[in-house]
């Protein structure tokens, strides 16, 4: 039997449109569910980020930080950075102390707990302790690592890690329970506060930071570059309010020697610093002045026996300028007695007869 074409679509031509329909269909089908896991995908990052700056904003209530994670709680060891041991918090607290405002296998959405949360806190990981100075193994910078998963069929990684900063006092003694802690930053701040309110500029990975710092400039070619186009005098201010008689605003460059931490004193003509001033001359910067700061002693010790420690050398400049002022006046009458000799009208000269020796001897 013979299948005869029809006026219209023919069974073969139905047969291809249909395929091409389910193709079509599930074309669509695969770029919704593409769409709906980038959504939820966006989302979930966003909560992530949402969380972090949540638990970050509680922990740097150093009282929060301290029941979460110090003795007032379950007390964690705090273990030094290279040995991968941790200790796992479970609950970040409210201000009350109490009230739990974060924990793990919680679900969170838009930075707060939900049961249809996106996201779930998998685990708390504490340690990396750095102490801040040889002689203080109990007081440094440690890490809370916070592992967070995504909630459904999302794109990417699963898990993600976000780290808060913190600032501790931890027994010296293992296991290095944490006695005292305070948040000053997250993984991705280059500004790092410490806990007496003090910042530093930080590389978020741990590298030694060698780069400068602009303000008005996007491409500083010094340590510290600042550049403004006001039109109006400019200038570096620093203020000093204080009834001590000797506390004042200070300018202070130091320089060594070797290295930070072996420094060695500096050598006879060592130029201690600079300071220029430049103009533009059309082309380039041209150096208009210069004035070094020069050791021009053997050592600093030296320098400060002679000029600051011994008493006797500033009687004798104290005596110096003294003799100095006097020949100076000495001049000056001179120079008025001779002047009134020619013009006795001068109005300096008619006070002569009442002026009195100043008193310098």
């Amino acid at each position: 039997m013979q299948i005869r074409a029809s006026g219209g679509f023919g069974l073969l031509d139905l047969i291809v449109s249909m395929a091409l329909s389910v193709i079509i269909l599930a074309g669509i089908t695969s770029v919704q569910n593409l769409a709906g896991q980038m959504t939820l995908n966006m989302e979930q990052e966003n909560d992530v980020t949402l969380l972090h700056a949540e638990i970050f904003k509680h922990l740097k209530d150093s009282n929060i930080c301290r029941a979460s994670l110090g003795p007032t709680g379950a007390p964690f060891g705090v273990a030094n950075i290279g040995t991968n041991i941790y200790s796992n918090p479970t609950q970040i607290f409210q201000k009350d102390l109490v009230t739990v405002a974060f924990q793990t296998n919680g679900t969170y959405k838009h930075g707060q707990f939900q049961a249809n949360g996106r996201i779930q806190i998998q685990r708390m990981d504490l340690g990396d302790f750095e102490a801040d100075a040889p002689t203080k193994p109990g007081t440094g910078k440690a890490k809370l690592n916070i592992y967070m998963q995504k909630i459904g069929a999302s794109i990417g990684s699963n898990v993600i890690m976000r780290v808060v900063r913190l600032q501790v006092n931890r027994d010296p003694v293992a296991p290095n329970n944490l006695l005292n802690c305070v948040a000053i930053g997250g993984d991705s701040e280059v500004w790092q506060r410490n806990a007496d309110g003090s910042i530093f500029y930080n590389d978020p990975n741990g590298n030694n930071i060698s780069g400068n710092l602009g303000i008005g400039t996007n491409s500083p070619s010094e340590i510290v570059h600042i550049v403004t186009e006001t039109p109006s005098d400019q200038s570096v201010k620093i203020s000093s309010y204080s009834n001590d008689p000797v506390t004042d605003p200070n300018f202070t460059t130091a320089k060594a020697r070797g290295t930070e931490a072996a420094k060695a004193p500096l050598l006879l003509d060592d130029e201690m610093n600079a300071l220029y001033a430049r103009g533009w001359e059309g082309s380039q910067w041209a150096d208009a002045a210069y004035m070094p700061a020069q050791l021009a002693i053997n050592s600093i010790k030296e320098f400060h026996n002679e000029w600051l420690g011994s008493n006797k050398f500033i009687d004798e400049e104290i005596r110096r300028l003294k003799n100095k002022l006097r020949d100076t006046k000495n001049q000056n009458d001179e120079l008025r007695n001779h002047f009134c000799q020619i013009d006795p009208s001068w109005q300096s000269c008619k006070l002569i007869s009442a002026q009195k020796p100043d008193g310098l001897k």
